[in-house]
């Protein structure tokens, strides 16, 4: 009974020390990809009005 309760608590905790890491990981992604796509278009954006303003 101890032995199996360990068991499962070592696997939970394992579990989380990898899941937790890998969800950062994909926030991080995803936020990085979001920063990249509205920055382009914020570039995109200037340069219009840089032509508009010629």
């Amino acid at each position: 009974m101890t032995l199996s309760w360990g068991l499962a608590l070592t696997a939970v905790a394992i579990l989380v020390c990898l899941v937790i890491p890998g969800a950062m990981f994909l926030a991080g992604l995803i936020a990085s990809i979001v920063l990249m796509v509205t920055a382009s278009e914020q570039m995109h954006e200037s340069r219009d009005d840089l032509r508009s303003l010629k």
